[in-house]
């Protein structure tokens, strides 16, 4: 990402064909690109947060030969022959994996499963199509503590053990669990992490939980199961939860009977 100040009057053009996105001071956009026909645009993204939601295109061939296109909402340019037709159709950008999604009603609800208020807030909406940005939005503020950690910010074992809490963003395990999984996984700290999982034959989870190796000092580099463990009955209603600290230490444990509801608890100082 680029981040350009393009108000100085004496500014040479710019040449950011290659760029992923860049900022112009008080609009962040994201690359865009076709093959056939060969055209990019850089899109503003009208949201930022954990999903940033845009704008972008869907095309048929072919377009104008060398037609540059720009407007409030985006900046590009088109090499090809004829004419063109472009829809318009809601895009969203995951920060956390730099995936782009096309925004529709079930793409939206695959987001909302790790979240059940918003999940079935939003079945129950009559008018489903309507209320699609508005609870990308939604979701994106809530669960903004989700996202990323600095890339250039190396966690210590004090540091990563405040990771593995689980916080009131963390609105159902999977949040957790993608959360922790992908802090660790950018972070020059951990040289590997993994999100193991096991299944039932009937394809509902087992077992979840994250292993990760890391380098802090007076440690030997082991693998070791870190954060919440949970294990479930075969209905998906988690049975076990084992809580583990960045090295491998076990903190606690609970269980649940077959309702959901806590029958046991267990901590390190009982």
């Amino acid at each position: 990402m680029y981040e350009f100040d393009l108000s100085k009057k004496e500014k040479k053009e710019l040449k950011i064909d290659d760029a992923f996105g860049f900022c112009d001071g008080s609009n962040v956009y994201i690359r865009e690109t076709y093959s056939t026909p060969f055209w990019y645009f850089f899109k503003k993204l009208n949201s930022l947060g954990l999903y940033c939601f845009y704008d972008g295109f869907t095309s048929n061939y072919s377009v104008l030969p060398n037609t540059g296109y720009n407007s409030s909402s985006h900046i590009g340019v088109a090499k090809s022959v004829g004419t063109a037709s472009m829809i318009i159709i809601g895009k969203v950008i995951d920060i956390n994996k730099g995936e782009v999604t096309e925004l529709s009603k079930s793409s939206l609800k695959s987001i909302l499963e790790n979240d059940e208020e918003l999940l079935n807030r939003f079945k129950d909406e009559e008018d489903k199509k309507d209320k699609i940005r508005e609870y990308i939005t939604e979701y994106s503020e809530k669960h903004k503590a989700d996202g990323i950690y600095c890339r250039d910010y190396t966690l210590n074992e004090e540091t990563a053990n405040v990771v593995l809490l689980r916080n009131e963003k963390d609105t159902s395990f999977n949040a957790y669990f993608e959360r922790v999984y992908h802090t660790l996984k950018i972070n020059p700290a951990f040289t590997e992490v993994t999100l193991k999982e096991e299944y039932f034959t009937n394809g509902n989870t087992q077992t979840t939980g994250i292993i990760a190796k890391h380098n802090f000092e007076n440690y030997e580099p082991s693998l070791h199961r870190v954060g919440i463990w949970v294990s479930y009955y075969e209905t998906g209603v988690p049975k076990k939860t084992i809580t583990y600290n960045i090295t491998g230490d076990v903190l606690g444990s609970e269980e649940f009977d077959e309702s959901g509801k806590l029958t046991k608890s267990r901590s390190k100082n009982n």
